[in-house]
C-alpha cells in the first residue's frame, strides 16, 4: 500500500495557506527518492496555485527522522 505523497503534501501546504501563512518551508525528503520528489512537487503545486513565492532556501532536505525535522525547523 502506498499513499499519494504529492496530494497529501499539497493538502498540508494548502491548510497552512488557509491559515494565512505565506512563507512556508518544505522540510525533509530528497530528490534521491520518489517519495521526496513527489512530496516536494505537491508543495510546489500548492504554493504556485496560491501565487506564493517559493525560495530554494525554503527546501530543507534531510532524513525522515524526528530529530532531523526538529533541527531543520530551528533554521
Amino acid at each position: 500500500f502506498r499513499g499519494d505523497d504529492a496530494y497529501g503534501t499539497g493538502l498540508a501546504t494548502n491548510h497552512l495557506i488557509s491559515l494565512g501563512h505565506k512563507r512556508i518551508a518544505m522540510i525533509g525528503g530528497t530528490d534521491q527518492t520518489s517519495t521526496g520528489r513527489d512530496r516536494y512537487q505537491g508543495y510546489l503545486n500548492a504554493m504556485e496555485a496560491a501565487g506564493l513565492e517559493v525560495r530554494p532556501s525554503w527546501r530543507i532536505p534531510g532524513p525522515r527522522t524526528k530529530q532531523a525535522g526538529f533541527e531543520a525547523a530551528g533554521q
